[in-house]
């Protein structure tokens, strides 16, 4: 893999690694749409790769999964509830409680 998509992390960071090495890797994929995320969700749950948490952050809905490699990886969206004066970061989503 290429180094751009590596970051190093310095010790003692609060973020948490995900590699024996000290770094982390991550990929998003961003969906269509709302529907296409919502299946996309769906698939995950019924593969076991996902805990079911869409969380909030800013504008875009994210849910988390572990692919085959146990690489932690994400889907976004757009989020259509999104309120420009009050973002939640972090939250989970009402949406897909």
């Amino acid at each position: 893999m290429s180094s751009r998509f590596k970051t190093t992390l310095k010790p003692n960071t609060r973020r948490p690694c995900s590699a024996e090495d000290g770094s982390t890797i991550s990929v998003g994929r961003h969906a269509a749409d709302l529907d296409t995320f919502t299946e996309i969700r769906e698939r995950l749950i019924a593969a076991g790769a996902s805990d079911r948490i869409v969380t909030e952050f800013g504008r875009k809905l994210s849910i988390f999964f572990r692919d085959p490699d146990q690489m932690e990886s994400a889907v976004l969206v757009a989020n259509p509830d999104a309120d420009l004066n009050d973002l939640g970061f972090g939250t989970p989503s009402p949406r897909f409680t």
